[in-house]
């Protein structure tokens, strides 16, 4: 057996969850008994799956699975944030009202809310994302509304935590999943999710159906009807971890609609307006609000005030709206300079659906002197197969920005044509 052989096979086993993030492989010896080659050709495998992050070593130890697979590379700037740039955010009215919060209501703003969070501000999200206002929990932006759900899930054994594969590394590196099952063009085929539930007794599966980060995908309601199915007979919970909804809006229920007994549903306003408005929506299934509340006022007893009372005006006020046709309108121009420019090289192709701030691209072609710009694939995923994409957000930056990470990408793609 071949290096390359062994090397894809030890590849599966950590996707699959046989072997999950922190587990001790084993030693080369052994591996070589299993697939009758010698020990320098396991060797070889191992040291491929240290050069692409799947294993590290510790000497002495032995090697072990990467717990870092998921987490965000550092910011090299231009196409790497699927934030909203700051300056698109109409921060004048924000301010107006920042100042006229302190001169009606004084020292009042500051005050701390509610540990569920501000009445009118759960009264006006419930209204525009339609959600039963009776449960909505305002937290500190949605990595921590993932936080707490883990927390209360308590789910130690990472072959039981399902993911979409590619998906939003954020995430994975809070639930460190042992069990992946591949995104499609309408969601994650049904029949491998209940393969994977059934033979791991999974009990979580995290998915973004409106928007899916990095693939631009959305699920179809056939397949959400189906995995409802699934999590119900076989006993599992949905984290419906929705993206970009409001921009891209789709007729079909979500999970939250079609299984609210067994979804947690998580929105990051951080997302859909500007990075440094930490706050979000967490609403649980009815039996687990309390304990939501609890690990909620244990992790930093409220969120922001401030940042409560004036979201609450932002939206009644009716700012949002201009807002997000606004963003619509620089996104749309965008992505079309951006798709005529990969359509015109031969050395990338668009590969994922039209939704989201971003494209997911794929490289023909491999360039050593690539200057990553953007978030790469092996961010998303511990796959092989997405060694060769790369996610291109182009939302956080200025006109400026967006014209020099356009020339660097132009010079890129040139490369990969020569």
């Amino acid at each position: 057996m071949f290096s390359k052989e062994i090397y894809a096979i030890m590849t599966q086993r950590i996707c699959d969850g046989l072997y999950p993030p922190g587990h001790r492989l084993p030693p080369v010896r052994q591996v070589a008994q299993e697939f009758g080659c010698n020990k320098l050709t396991v060797h070889k495998a191992y040291e491929q799956l240290k050069r692409d992050g799947l294993l590290y070593t510790i000497v002495g130890r032995g090697s072990f699975v990467s717990k870092e697979l998921f987490l965000p590379q550092k910011t090299r700037g231009f196409f790497q944030s699927a934030y909203l740039h700051h300056s698109f955010f109409p921060y004048e009215p924000f301010s107006e009202i920042l100042q006229g919060l302190f001169r009606q209501s004084r020292a009042f703003s500051l005050q701390q809310p509610p540990l569920p969070g501000d009445p009118a501000l759960i009264d006006v999200l419930s209204r525009l994302y339609r959600l039963p206002s009776e449960r909505l929990l305002i937290v500190s932006g949605a990595q921590q509304g993932l936080d707490i759900t883990r927390t209360v899930l308590d789910i130690r054994a990472p072959s039981r935590i399902l993911f979409e594969d590619p998906s939003y590394p954020g995430a994975a590196a809070l639930f460190m999943p042992g069990s992946f099952v591949p995104m499609g063009a309408s969601g994650p085929d049904p029949g491998l999710v209940k393969a994977r539930a059934a033979l791991q007794g999974v009990r979580l599966f995290y998915t973004i159906p409106a928007v899916h980060n990095p693939t631009g995908f959305s699920y179809s309601l056939e397949i959400k009807q189906k995995i409802c199915r699934l999590a119900s007979d076989l006993d599992f919970y949905l984290i419906e971890d929705d993206s970009l909804s409001e921009y891209f809006p789709s007729e079909s229920p979500r999970f939250l609609d079609l299984l609210p007994q067994r979804t947690f549903f998580i929105k990051s306003l951080a997302k859909s307006t500007v990075s440094g408005i930490r706050l979000g929506m967490l609403v649980p299934p009815a039996p687990f609000f309390s304990s939501i509340i609890t690990a909620k006022y244990l992790t930093d007893i409220s969120t922001s005030g401030l940042l409560q009372h004036a979201m609450s005006r932002f939206f009644q006020e009716g700012f949002f709206a201009p807002f997000k046709e606004h963003i619509l309108t620089i996104h749309s121009a965008r992505k079309n300079t951006l798709l005529n420019e990969i359509s015109s090289q031969t050395g990338l192709a668009v590969s994922g659906g039209d939704k989201g701030f971003w494209l997911w691209v794929k490289r023909i072609r491999e360039s050593a002197d690539a200057p990553y710009l953007w978030t790469e694939g092996r961010t998303f995923s511990p796959t092989p197969e997405y060694r060769s994409y790369f996610r291109l957000a182009y939302m956080d930056m200025d006109d400026q920005a967006f014209a020099e990470g356009l020339s660097l990408l132009q010079s890129d793609s040139q490369s990969l044509s020569r």
